[in-house]
């Protein structure tokens, strides 16, 4: 009859029972550990309203807010989210005093309403979002983004619409320019802010720069019943001193044909130009400067521009730096000026703007006759030339 060694047997299930317990209860620390840990990446790609990223002088009262939640290699499902929103951007984590949304359980992440305290003309708001996944775990805070309001009631107007009278509004006459020289006050700048709307198109430029990187602004309404206007910051384009502020109108759709019509005027019969220029202090203290009757202008070398007809430019009538301090514009005429219209709404622009989005060069060029040449992209386009043609 043979031994069997039953006490080493014993020995070895021992050993095993102990490595198993310490195995598991190893696993079970780690994943106490490893769930504790966990945080979500944040939200990104934060806008308001229709997809405006940051927006200066947003219109609306009560913003819309969105989010995308980031991309994982296990992908995410949101099953609540959180905002928050700010008068100052270092409230934003102690003291939230426009709105705390709480975490409420949803999946949507576009165009969540705003139900916080009613927001003014000017104000800035700062806000931020997280969000829960499935497993009931938070992500982290998004960076914050920010919204500034525009004006948004008539009586936040002082300024009047602006124009050059014209002796034949049924023909074009080359484009008006206007400008207004100001100089601050010698203390700190908080910021300046220039509201702006044109019947037809206008071109702002300070101290002798373009201001902004879009175009056709404000683009087209039916202006017998509203006026888009646009919100610039320039802080920083602002001198010490003495400072000038102008802008080029145009006809475009107020005072211009387009569409099927060979008819001009279908608005109006001259284009007018609409500023005020908010300049706050640290202090706390402000300048305005408005469009008024003590504005200067004068027709500059663009004697004809059509959306659809295109433009005539006469160098010869160039006015060289006429919106940089010390220019003189003693030969510059007296403006006209016109009330404020309360039947007509002036709002906020609502949407993005128009902007160069490429710069593409000829594919070939074809001279028809001794003065008409064919510049051909190779594909249909929206945009204008830029040439350079020599000077006799």
């Amino acid at each position: 009859m043979q031994d069997y060694p039953i006490h080493s047997t014993m020995h070895y299930s021992k050993r095993t029972y102990f490595h198993c317990l310490f195995l598991l209860t190893l696993c079970l620390q780690l994943k106490l550990v490893s769930m504790a840990e966990i945080v979500l990446p944040p939200p990104t790609d934060l806008t308001v309203g229709p997809l405006l990223t940051n927006p200066l002088g947003y219109g609306e009262r009560d913003p819309q807010f969105s989010w995308k939640l980031p991309a994982t290699d296990h992908g995410l499902t949101q099953s609540a989210f959180q905002i928050i929103c700010a008068s100052n951007k270092s409230l934003l984590a102690t003291n939230p005093d426009l709105w705390d949304s709480g975490w409420v359980d949803s999946s949507q992440s576009v165009f969540i309403d705003y139900t916080g305290k009613k927001l003014k003309s000017r104000e800035q708001l700062y806000w931020k979002v997280r969000y829960k996944d499935l497993d009931n775990q938070p992500s982290e805070w998004s960076q914050p983004n920010w919204l500034e309001m525009a004006l948004l009631e008539d009586n936040d107007w002082q300024a009047r619409w602006i124009y050059l009278p014209e002796d034949n509004p049924a023909e074009s006459s080359p484009t008006p320019h206007f400008r207004k020289t100001f100089t601050l006050e010698k203390k700190p700048l908080s910021r300046a802010r220039a509201y702006i709307t044109a019947r037809g198109i206008f071109e702002l430029q300070v101290n002798g720069k373009r201001v902004g990187s879009d175009y056709f602004q404000p683009e087209w309404t039916d202006y017998s019943k509203r006026s888009l206007f646009v919100t610039y910051d320039i802080t920083n384009m602002l001198n010490k001193g003495e400072n000038v502020i102008g802008a080029m109108v145009g006809e475009m759709w107020y005072t211009g044909v387009f569409g099927y019509s060979t008819q001009k005027n279908k608005y109006g019969e001259i284009p007018q130009l609409l500023l005020q220029l908010e300049i706050i202090y640290a202090d706390g203290s402000s300048q305005t400067v408005v469009t008024d009757s003590t504005w200067r202008g004068t027709r500059g070398p663009i004697t004809y521009s059509n959306i659809y007809h295109g433009e005539r430019y006469d160098a010869r009538r160039e006015l060289g730096a006429w919106s940089e301090p010390g220019f003189n514009d003693s030969s510059w005429e007296t403006i006209a000026s016109n009330d404020w219209d309360t039947s007509v709404v002036v709002s906020p622009r609502p949407h993005q703007p128009v902007r160069i989005i490429d710069e593409m060069r000829p594919v070939s060029m074809s001279q028809q006759n001794e003065n008409s040449y064919i510049f051909d992209l190779g594909q249909n386009i929206t945009g204008w030339a830029r040439i350079q043609v020599p000077s006799k």
